[in-house]
């Protein structure tokens, strides 16, 4: 049996109006925080509409095409036979709550690793390009990212979260919760810092550092909540007390959500265009 259930109409709008007041009111938290002082104090009013419009387009792509991908992947999984997840949810409540803890690390360590792969490979970045050229920084940065990443978490996440987990559904939900909160938090435009904490537990400022369009920045600090990852795998960089440096990507920018939305067909038309080039030149 499978844990997510196929979209239809009346469910999917349902849905979406839940998610768009929930994001929408997590986005009006984030303004009265900024407003309390700001990293970046440019004026960003079309950024930030055009990405409060990409709202819309990401979880209509998350509730369709997203939700699709997890329920079949469930009901692959949930036919290997004589198989039980190690890791089962029936204890006390410290047990959960540990084990809560664990799947919301086992997320992050797995994220930690698409992410990272969406940095080294030219056709991943291609479709996480998006999420880099906001040159402005912000709570409403947190879903800047292309509708295709609702099909690629799901089948490089879900798989070892199903295999590990049970019941999963108890676990999803937490990991959401926890890491989407974390998502809108480390994106905020305010001049939060944890000091060596930030070896920790993420923070705007060393998330920033991800963003920024600094060489020795370049790759570094992937993980959405635990910098433990990065500290493990080498690519942690401990941002100082007065470093918060620019963001986006150099000759590259966004303005409208058509753009947004055909970016990485762009891109991966181009490479294409280009080895066939050098294939002919050979």
């Amino acid at each position: 049996m499978a844990y997510f259930a196929l979209p239809n109409g009346d469910n999917f709008f349902h849905a979406m109006t839940v998610r768009v007041v929930a994001v929408f009111g997590v986005y009006l938290i984030g303004f009265i925080i900024e407003s309390d002082g700001k990293i970046d104090d440019t004026p960003n009013r079309k950024g930030m509409l055009l990405n409060s419009a990409h709202v819309f387009v990401f979880h209509g792509a998350d509730l369709s095409i997203g939700l699709i991908t997890a329920y079949y992947l469930t009901v692959l999984f949930h036919k290997i036979p004589h198989y039980k997840a190690p890791i089962q949810f029936h204890g006390g409540a410290f047990e959960v709550l540990a084990l809560t803890c664990l799947a919301v690390a086992t997320h992050d360590f797995f994220y930690y690793w698409l992410h990272r792969l969406q940095h080294t490979s030219k056709w991943l970045w291609a479709e996480h390009e998006l999420h880099h050229t906001d040159e402005h920084v912000n709570v409403t940065t947190s879903w800047r990212h292309h509708w295709l990443e609702t099909v690629l978490q799901p089948l490089f996440i879900l798989p070892p979260v199903l295999l590990l987990f049970d019941p999963i559904i108890g676990t999803v939900i937490w990991i959401i919760l926890l890491s989407k909160l974390m998502v809108f938090f480390v994106h905020l435009n305010s001049p939060i810092r944890f000091g060596w904490f930030n070896r920790v537990l993420s923070s705007p400022q060393s998330h920033r550092i991800h963003h920024s369009k600094s060489p020795e920045h370049i790759d570094k600090n992937f993980a959405t909540t635990l910098p433990l990852w990065d500290i493990l795998f080498g690519t942690y960089y401990h941002p100082t007390k007065g470093e918060w440096p620019s963001t986006g990507i150099t000759g590259v920018k966004v303005t409208s959500l058509w753009q947004a939305l055909v970016l990485p067909f762009v891109s991966w038309g181009r490479m294409l265009r280009s080895g066939r080039g050098r294939d002919q030149n050979t």
